[in-house]
């Protein structure tokens, strides 16, 4: 299934079962990409999936909040395996315009209620692209509890550098 299906795998969205309107999140992402993992996607079929992602990422369930952060994480440019293992890179395959607003789902994500929503977009900042934990690290200092522990259960999943670490410890140990 490729982009042409993205209209109609985002009526999922519209479901009363959260877990059908997590599952159409990931579906749209995989139509988006046409199913080809490594291929750039066309502009336009970036911004439908942006938006898509955007209006789902207001859903009150945590649940789906965290399969659209997760899946962010799979357009990114270091694709990853199951456990977070790193592999070749690729070419980004969303526009600029996009990517920005991808990054505004993650920040938010990042500083999300729900610690599981934290965590997957932790994760996800990570496999998104380089230069990107600065993300991790603003939200680490935010004064909300769920958010710093779902960062840590993100970070404990992925091969973090140490010095990343380091720079988080003294605000965990401050507060928690």
């Amino acid at each position: 299934i490729g982009p042409e299906a993205i209209a109609a795998i985002a009526i999922g969205l519209d479901n009363e079962d959260p877990v059908a309107r997590a599952r159409a999140v990931g579906s749209v992402i995989k139509a988006a990409q046409g199913g080809a993992v490594l291929a750039a996607m066309d502009s336009d079929v970036s911004v439908t999936m942006t938006g898509i992602l955007q209006k789902a990422f207001q859903d009150e369930e945590p649940q789906v909040r965290a399969s659209v952060v997760n899946g962010i994480g799979s357009l990114g440019v270091r694709g990853t395996t199951e456990k977070f293992v790193a592999v070749q890179s690729r070419k980004s395959q969303v526009d600029s315009r996009s990517k920005e607003l991808l990054i505004e789902i993650l920040q938010k994500g990042l500083n999300d209620e729900a610690a599981e929503v934290c965590r997957d977009a932790s994760v996800s900042v990570w496999q998104f692209g380089p230069g990107m934990s600065y993300l991790v690290e603003e939200a680490f200092n935010s004064e909300n509890a769920s958010s710093r522990r779902g960062i840590l259960l993100g970070i404990a999943e992925l091969p973090v550098v140490p010095d990343t670490i380091g720079r988080l410890m003294p605000a965990f140990a401050e507060r928690d």
